[in-house]
């Protein structure tokens, strides 16, 4: 409960997921080996809740996204990777900014992967950046 408290309030950063996990992780260790069925209870439910919550997020994602599949040139973390840089490209380059959209799509090129649909996007952008 002390780790969870001091913790309360903190800024939610790339490792606060993981932070979390070590301390309901550590909490169920010395609830574990103090014997406390009741703190047992507590930390596996919150951990197996946790546990779920991934599951259900990442069904959702494939369902969205689709799954990596690399025969059939489905990368959807590549996609959302270079998607990122690609758009700001676009963007950049709607606005007149050629230089910053150049940077930007060479940001996504390496990004791209197994994504047919990013190779795909990335084509389109360096196309329409082609003699800009």
């Amino acid at each position: 409960r002390a780790a969870g408290i001091a913790t309360a309030g903190e800024r939610i950063s790339d490792g606060w997921w993981n932070r979390g996990a070590e301390i309901a992780l550590g909490s169920l260790q010395v609830a574990t080996e103090l014997g406390d069925h009741a703190a047992i209870a507590t930390w596996t439910t919150a951990l197996w809740a946790d546990q779920r919550l991934i599951e259900r997020r990442i069904a959702a994602l494939e369902d969205a996204l689709g799954t990596f599949d690399r025969r059939a040139g489905s990368d959807p973390a590549a996609n959302l990777d270079a998607g990122r840089f690609q758009a700001r490209a676009w963007s950049a380059m709607a606005a007149g900014h050629f230089d910053q959209a150049r940077a930007l799509a060479a940001q996504a090129a390496p990004r791209v992967g197994g994504s047919r649909r990013a190779q795909e996007s990335q084509a389109a952008l360096v196309a329409a950046l082609a003699g800009r």
